[in-house]
């Protein structure tokens, strides 16, 4: 249900993109902007025309709450963008040539349906002051004219557009008003007539401006030069007489208003609150993290995808409760989960509180991952743990610590912490003592953990890949008498160690891409220094003092890691018959080939 490294953050995230690498300055200016006002901006250099099927792929990661695209000449970035999402899209032109007028004109006309709002050529210092002030509640649109002339207002022209954007509201289920002035409380959408030299811009509301032109001087070519001087000067546009478009890129801003928020970001997913108060969503990012360091420098292409599928591939084969509602149509990153509680234990100066957990509360979260093991993988920590704590060795039904590539008749189970700054392996007594449960709960859970590990062995072995360990999570639900448990969390390669012809499928792999090597040795002695001293961290310890950080992967074990998830996706999807959902992926023979061919194996 939760991941260590949490962020509490209401920022929205911005994709910025930007056709060419020409437009670096323009780029990084707006970039600099956004982050400095509060927003979490990542930009890109995507051309529309040269790399359109990389853009396609980027807008169905729905990555972002909102996107700037910027571009010169024909400049289609920003249009093709906005016809592919449902989130508001704000166009920059680009003074390519022209003094950016092909940009602007490309980028403003938009046909109604498909809203960009548009600033001036590079006029980018206007988007963030007005997002800040599109984040302000408000729950409706507001349509005015205030400078319009009668005459206008009574012509075929505007009233025929009027009355389609009152249609276009009402389809759409878009709450709106209009009237001759802007409204405070409302996003407002004000038309201007741009012939009106006196017309005056409205002030303190932020509207989204529509420029109107009568119908003769709409049809005139130099109308193009006053529509582009009237947005030069300031302010965000939608198209010439478009009053629909001006309704619906307000409602797509109404809509980022309203919509989720992050609650706190993991290491390698986001959970976010959204309307239905009683759910929640995981969006699976393509961030990774090794060695608990949390989010490495780069990322791994089309992972949150992959892992959202094969999380719902899972909880839809598993016999027992589960928060798992499903994927999320058209978001392809998201699984939609029932919220449960987490009360988080607080620290004292004897260790850590856990008393709420006294009162045998449920709807929350337990406060503990449950380990089960088949056997002991390379990597695998429990030689070394075993062997210096004779007594956990018994309790776990050893004689003797295992060896490397030992297999266990059935699974063992462990418990360690969850909710506190480093996870710590307890003994069944501790774990049911933290968690407050009965004698007959833990009971019960150890016995719904080892069914659960069994049932997904079989799973994975249909799908040709062996399941040596994991972990689950769990929260407390009522049952028919006392309390009962549901599945919780995650359930993938980040969780499970898997091998297919004995090698290992997950992120195993990146760690071994890793060890052995400096940043990985500085871990362990950082770790060690901070060990019983709770004001270090071993983290800023490893990177400032001893300047050791994570080194970007290379292009070849990039490659092996973009595999990784789409691959086991693909043999679950077949055990069941289904279309494999990443038809371009490797299959687990050719990964296996290339992780031995890097000496990952």
């Amino acid at each position: 249900m939760t991941e260590k490294k949490h962020e509490i953050s209401p920022a929205l995230r911005v994709g910025v993109f930007f056709g060419s690498t020409s437009d670096q300055k323009i780029a990084m200016g707006l970039l600099d902007s956004l982050c400095r006002t509060g927003f979490e901006a990542k930009l890109h250099y995507i051309s529309a025309h040269r790399n359109a099927d990389e853009l396609v792929h980027q807008l169905k990661r729905d990555a972002y709450d909102l996107y700037i695209a910027g571009a010169g000449l024909a400049a289609h970035l920003p249009g093709v963008i906005a016809s592919h999402t449902h989130r508001p899209v704000f166009g920059v032109p680009v003074n390519g040539a022209l003094g950016g007028l092909d940009a602007l004109l490309s980028i403003v006309q938009m046909p109604a349906g498909v809203p960009v709002i548009s600033c001036g050529v590079e006029k980018t210092e206007v988007i963030p002051v007005f997002l800040q002030a599109m984040l302000s509640p408000a729950d409706h649109v507001h349509l005015s004219w205030p400078e319009i002339e009668e005459v206008a207002l009574n012509s075929p022209e505007f009233k025929n557009e009027l009355s389609r954007a009152i249609s276009v509201a009402e389809e759409s289920g878009i709450k709106m008003s209009h009237g001759r002035n802007p409204v405070k409380g409302a996003i407002n959408v004000v038309c201007i007539d741009i012939r009106n030299k006196g017309a005056a811009m409205p002030s303190g509301t932020f509207p989204i401006l529509v420029p109107w032109l009568d119908a003769d001087h709409k049809k005139k070519a130099e109308s193009a030069l006053i529509l582009a001087q009237t947005m030069n000067a300031g302010g965000l546009w939608v198209g010439l007489n478009n009053l629909r478009n001006g309704i619906l890129a307000a409602n797509r801003i109404i809509k980022l208003r309203k919509a989720e928020m992050l609650i706190y970001r993991g290491s390698v997913k986001d959970v976010l609150g959204g309307g239905d108060r009683d759910g929640l969503i995981f969006e699976y990012s393509d961030r990774y993290s090794v060695f608990d360091w949390g989010p490495m420098p780069d990322e791994i292409p089309g992972k949150g995808e992959a892992l959202a599928t094969i999380a719902d591939q899972v909880f839809r084969n598993v016999g027992i409760p589960h928060h798992s509602l499903g994927l999320m149509p058209g978001r392809p990153r998201c699984l939609s989960v029932k919220k449960v509680d987490v009360k988080w234990p607080q620290k004292n100066n004897s260790g850590w509180d856990y008393s709420q957990y006294a009162t045998q509360p449920v709807d929350c979260l337990v406060p503990l991952e449950v380990i089960f093991r088949f056997g002991v993988p390379v990597g695998s920590s429990l030689p070394s743990r075993l062997a210096s704590n004779p007594d956990y060795t018994k309790s776990l039904g050893f004689g003797e610590p295992p060896t490397i590539g030992d297999e266990f008749a059935e699974p063992v189970i462990e418990f360690s912490t969850k909710l506190e700054d480093s996870d710590r392996y307890v003994a069944v007594d501790e774990a049911r003592s933290i968690a407050g449960m009965t004698e007959a709960e833990i009971a019960q859970l150890r016995e719904l953990a080892k069914g659960l590990a069994v049932e997904l062995k079989t799973f994975f072995t249909s799908a040709d890949l062996k399941l040596w360990d994991g972990k689950f999570e769990f929260a407390f639900i009522k049952g028919d008498a006392g309390r009962n448990f549901m599945l919780v969390d995650s359930v993938g390669p980040d969780e499970l160690r898997l091998t297919h012809d004995g090698v290992q499928i997950s992120k195993e792999i990146l760690r071994q891409f890793y060890a052995d090597g400096p940043w990985h040795a500085a871990i362990g002695r950082a770790k060690k220094i901070a060990a019983g001293k709770p004001e270090i961290d071993w983290r800023s310890l490893c990177a400032n003092d001893m300047a050791q950080r994570p080194v970007p992967l290379t292009p070849e074990v990039r490659k092996i890691a973009e595999n990784i998830y789409p691959a086991i996706a693909n043999s679950l999807a077949r055990v069941k018959g289904d279309r494999p959902p990443f038809p371009a992926a490797w299959d687990l023979s050719q990964l296996v080939a290339r992780v031995r061919e890097e000496g990952l194996a």
